[in-house]
């Protein structure tokens, strides 16, 4: 979609069409194509409604509804297929039409009334903010960009000198920070904003943020996911137990207390298995062990880290992949499946999207991290899970109701035009709606952690079973000093 033009109304741009079929006998193939138009307006950007209704009083006569973010993403419309290859050739030639914008009466949020105008700085507001408005807690700034241009007001909450606060100004209404993992913080500082004008949505795509911003939005009585639902998905341990209760992605694991369980573990299971935190993410203090003097090493090590006990696992063998989800009101949609490469820590250092290992197995896959989202009660938002493919199937590693880090939303966006960073923001807005089915990859995207994005991130067509990707020499090296298969240019 191009960018909106300078001065362009950027708030929701609503539309009626009066279509009338001076034809009876075109009247039918008219309705057949505005049935078809539907799906594809409502998958276009910033489309936030599209609905076409036809008179009980006259069937030649039709009404089209439409609600856009913006008056450009209306005029971008005008280039989608549902315009190129419906409307004009199917439906403009056989009607007589009048083209409404218009305002609701109403002034209800999201409408072309009167907008608040705000400083950065100050967040101080001229006039009654008729704009969706919401509190973000925490995270990279990149799911906030471009909200101004989609007529969404953000109160960005964060730790002071954990952000990038140049980057996130001109995106949000206002800018506060406080501790951001303590519920009594962020409802002291949220609670006078949200009785003095509502928020439609208070969301974080921040781990440490997810339990405190569960508990204040039951205290505000706002939608969002039960704090309780974070805790299960932020102890592995409780998520281990949910997924057996529900009889998926079976692993053997034991919350264990001293190094005589861990070890003890180990002697059951037999080969090797894996200790590591009970809760954290990004590969902190993950061991894996082949004798008790081992299992007291890391025991101890993981103890003294005192992050969420000692879980122990049995180890996974295969392929590492990621698969990136957004779930609505209980439907989950994979938006794509990455693929790592680690090192000796279990550090991911290269990752790429989408994943050949995972191809062969794809629709298990699928329909496994669907079922590990609803057997931890995750209905809406985000979610980032790894598996292990192992000879029997897909295996959960852990799963998070958060996006990704590593660069793998931009990745999934340039390999299948869906981007997670905005549909965190969009999606419980109503301004996106998330696809039918998971989007198919129409070219892959590859980055290695540790390098500027702009260095990391690139572009390889993808074509059926095969990637086309140019070759920059025989080897390169990851950032840990370890050897690589070759590096993808564009």
């Amino acid at each position: 979609m191009p960018a909106p033009t300078p001065g362009a109304d950027r708030l929701m741009f609503d539309l009626i069409v009066i279509v009338r079929v001076p034809d009876p006998a075109d009247a039918e193939p008219v309705a057949d194509a505005l049935r078809r138009m539907r799906p594809l307006c409502l998958a276009e950007d910033g489309c936030v409604g599209w609905e076409a209704y036809r008179s009980d009083a006259d069937p030649a006569r039709f009404v089209l509804v439409e609600r856009w973010a913006s008056r450009a993403h209306w005029e971008a419309h005008g280039e989608g297929a549902a315009i190129q290859e419906i409307y004009l050739p199917e439906i403009l030639p056989r009607v007589e039409r009048e083209v409404h914008p218009s305002t609701p009466l109403s002034g209800v949020p999201g409408t072309t009334g009167t907008p608040a105008t705000e400083t950065p700085a100050t967040g101080k507001s001229t006039a009654m903010n008729t704009r969706p408005r919401i509190a973000v807690v925490g995270g990279r700034p990149v799911p906030v960009h471009g909200a101004r241009e989609l007529g969404i007001d953000v109160t960005l909450v964060h730790t002071e000198g954990q952000f990038d606060r140049a980057e996130a100004e001109p995106h949000c209404a206002r800018i506060l920070t406080c501790d951001i993992t303590d519920t009594g913080a962020l409802l002291e500082l949220l609670g006078p904003l949200h009785e003095a004008e509502p928020f439609d949505r208070i969301l974080t795509t921040t781990e440490l943020s997810a339990v405190p911003v569960g508990e204040v939005n039951e205290k505000l009585g706002l939608p969002g996911t039960p704090p309780e639902v974070s805790r299960i998905i932020q102890d592995k341990a409780l998520t281990r137990q949910a997924l057996d209760r529900h009889g998926l992605s079976p692993v053997r694991h034991r919350r264990v207390h001293t190094a005589d369980e861990a070890a003890a573990f180990l002697a059951e299971v037999g080969d090797r298995v894996v200790l590591k935190p009970g809760q954290g993410a990004g590969s902190l203090h993950i061991n894996v062990v082949a004798d008790p003097a081992d299992a007291a090493r890391a025991f101890r090590e993981i103890e003294e880290f005192g992050y969420g006990g000692v879980l122990a696992e049995e180890y996974l063998e295969g392929p590492v992949v990621s698969v990136e989800a957004f779930s609505h009101q209980g439907r989950h949609v994979v938006l794509g499946v990455s693929e790592y490469r680690v090192n000796e820590h279990f550090v991911e250092w290269e990752c790429s999207v989408p994943s050949d290992a995972a191809r062969p197995g794809l629709a298990e896959l699928h329909e496994l991290t669907a079922g590990v989202l609803d057997a931890v009660g995750l209905t809406d938002g985000p979610s980032h899970s790894e598996f292990v493919l192992t000879p029997p199937g897909p295996r959960l590693l852990e799963t998070h109701n958060r996006l990704s880090g590593a660069g793998i939303p931009e990745m999934v966006h340039r390999a299948t035009g869906w981007d997670p960073a905005r549909l965190f923001l969009t999606v419980p807005l109503g301004v996106d709606r998330l696809p039918e089915a998971a989007p198919e990859p129409k070219q892959g995207a590859a980055i290695r952690p540790g390098q500027s994005s702009e260095k990391a991130t690139t572009n390889y067509q993808h074509s059926g079973d095969e990637r086309q990707r140019d070759r920059a020499g025989d080897t390169a090296e990851s950032p840990g000093g370890l050897r690589a298969a070759p590096w993808f240019n564009p």
